[in-house]
Formats: C-alpha cells, structure tokens, sequence
C-alpha cells in the first residue's frame, strides 16, 4: 500500500498521524510517500484527530491524502465574515450581530467537518 500527503493549506508544516489498523501509526509531512506492506490482506486506515471514519484499505492500495475544500470554504468564509464585518461595518449597525453570528456559527460546523480526505490513484 503506498500513502502520499498532497496537502495545501491543512496544517501545512505540522505532521498528520496516521492510525494503521490497531497497533501502527505513521506520521506524514506535506509531500512524503509511505510504502506499507499490509501482511493481513486489509485494515483500517484513519487519521488522528480527524472526524472522518476509517477506511479499510488493501495491500494494492495507492491512496492520496489531499485538503477538503469544504473544511477550508467553512473555516475561511467564518474568518473573513468576523473581521470584514467588524472592520467595515459601524458597531451601531444592526448588520453587524447577524455577520458576526454568522461567521462564528461558519466557523463552528468547519470544526465538525473532516479537514482531510483520501483519493485512490
């Protein structure tokens, strides 16, 4: 099985851990390549600290970790909402809650998404 990170802006310099079955893990950088020889033909590969489920992967196996573009739109869209409404509105504008409520509620369900997903190639 062969395990490539191609992540742009997830946790850039940090490493993602990933959980091989039970009892193995692996940290990955942004563009290393793990080769793993799977000796019980399947198992279940997930990301810590990740909510998205594991997969269950096979020996045969070439899987691409890449960014998921709805983590970031959520997250960035949240961000930008808060500041842009507190730098250009007044803060007698009644807009302004309903941004701000907005851009923290944009913010909160990016935790609830997972920030990564896998690709076969």
């Amino acid at each position: 099985m062969n395990i490539k990170r191609q992540t742009r802006l997830v946790r850039m310099g940090a490493p993602v851990t990933i959980l091989i079955g039970d009892k193995h893990k692996a940290a990955l950088y942004n563009g290393d390549s793990l080769d793993i020889d799977l000796p019980d033909g399947q198992t279940q590969l997930s990301v810590k600290h990740s909510r998205q489920t594991a997969i269950t992967v096979s020996d045969e196996d070439k899987l691409l970790l890449k960014d998921n573009p709805l983590n970031l739109l959520l997250f960035w869209s949240g961000v930008f909402l808060i500041l842009g409404s507190h730098v250009l509105l007044s803060f007698d504008n009644p807009l302004l809650f309903y941004l701000t409520l907005a851009g923290f509620i944009s913010l909160a369900s990016s935790y609830f998404v997972p920030r990564f997903r896998w690709e076969h190639n």
